[in-house]
């Protein structure tokens, strides 16, 4: 009987997509969310949930990553998908899947269809670590490896094959998400900037979200990261205070900082001169 449902919601699913492209089906008295927090993957998206959920004018679901744009496109009713948002009715309402970082241009269109307002918010992290913190996630957090057991030829293998190289080629992915979108509707950050002035960054978030900058600090996370552990088959997320905890990064062997290194240098510098975000210390 539940696969039935599931084929049924899934036909009904793929139907409908694109009786809202064209304005057949109207979009009129659902609760959709006014942002979108598009990535990058491990480069800040769990602290930025973590503290955006605190605001007491911003709503965000209990799950962090929805993946409704993504991977769940063809297996639910967008009708669905806004009663995630409907406990915030009142509040501005978002989610924070970076996997959308990646999505191709037609579900990005979809999105300024039925969300044209929508603002966009992206945090780009120096790719040798973003690709790093992804391999160290998927090569060793989740499979409960030594780094030991990963030889520097598996993790190149990882770095150049699959979607982990395109998650930070952030001058493509800016470019097509602009093609859709203006400008004015992406607030655009780095991690180095969360980590050198957390409250700043949170304050002009909070002023691009259009809700109040006079908070009560003490209720914020902003001082915290968030690590992945991989517990019951299932990630989950720690907050430990800065600078208290070892980074992965460290145990990224040299060879690989050097492959990776050459790997994006070209990327870096023209992300920095297209995007005017200071990239100097990823060179």
């Amino acid at each position: 009987m539940r696969s039935i449902r599931n084929i049924i919601r899934t036909l009904y699913s793929r139907a409908e997509k694109p009786l809202y492209k064209s304005g057949i089906l109207p979009t009129t008295g659902m609760t959709l969310p006014d942002f979108l927090g598009i990535g990058a993957m491990k480069s800040g998206s769990t602290w930025l949930y973590e503290n955006l959920r605190c605001h007491p004018e911003i709503y965000l679901p209990d799950q962090k990553e929805l993946y409704y744009f993504s991977l769940n496109y063809n297996s639910g009713s967008l009708r669905h998908y806004a009663t995630r948002f409907q406990p915030g009715a009142e509040k501005v309402k978002g989610e924070i899947t970076p996997g959308y970082s990646i999505m191709p241009l037609n579900r990005i269109r979809f999105i300024k269809r039925i969300m044209p307002s929508a603002k966009l918010i992206f945090i780009a992290r120096d790719p040798v670590y973003r690709s790093w913190s992804e391999g160290y996630m998927n090569l060793i957090v989740k499979p409960n490896n030594n780094i030991q057991d990963v030889s520097d030829e598996m993790f190149i293998q990882y770095f150049t094959s699959g979607d982990c190289p395109r998650r930070s080629n952030y001058v493509e992915i800016l470019d097509r998400w602009l093609s859709v979108f203006p400008s004015t509707q992406l607030f655009l950050t780095t991690l180095d900037e969360i980590q050198e002035q957390p409250k700043k960054i949170l304050t002009l978030l909070f002023r691009y979200l259009n809700v109040s900058t006079n908070v009560d600090w003490t209720s914020f996370p902003f001082n915290r990261v968030f690590v992945p552990v991989y517990e019951s088959n299932r990630m989950v997320y720690r907050g430990e205070i800065a600078g208290q905890r070892e980074s992965s990064d460290t145990q990224m062997p040299e060879s690989v900082r050097e492959f990776l290194r050459d790997m994006y240098a070209s990327q870096i510098e023209e992300f920095g001169r297209k995007y005017g975000v200071h990239v100097e210390r990823w060179q």
